[in-house]
């Protein structure tokens, strides 16, 4: 028999920033919180190689930009009520550095004003 649960929040990725996103939520006693997925282990990574193709590449890059233009200031999908996107491709432009450091203080903003 099936159970169903209910959650007030639904956090898709346990990378980085789904964590800290997820726990930030979950400070709130009131609020379920649900996160689905989680970051490839040091077990499951790939080791170092000097032998990548183009086929690697999308996991080696994050997606930069590619949501930028579908969601707004408040990280809130647009034409939707409580759909919001923190990762990367909300980024307009590629930072300088690492994209990780920005990418959980998004996380972090967006679990603060949630």
């Amino acid at each position: 028999m099936a159970t169903h649960v209910r959650y007030d929040v639904l956090v898709l990725g346990g990378g980085s920033a789904g964590c800290v996103l997820a726990a930030r939520l979950s400070e709130d006693p009131e609020r379920s919180v649900c996160l689905v997925g989680r970051a490839r282990g040091a077990a499951e990574a790939r080791p170092p190689s000097h032998d990548v193709d183009r086929r690697d590449a999308r996991d080696l890059l994050p997606p930069v930009g590619t949501c930028s233009e579908a969601v707004g200031d408040d990280l809130r999908v647009r034409g939707f009520e409580n759909l919001y996107v923190c990762d990367a491709s909300v980024f307009e432009t590629i930072p300088r550095a690492n994209t990780h450091l920005p990418t959980l203080a998004l996380a972090e903003k967006l679990g603060s004003e949630l």
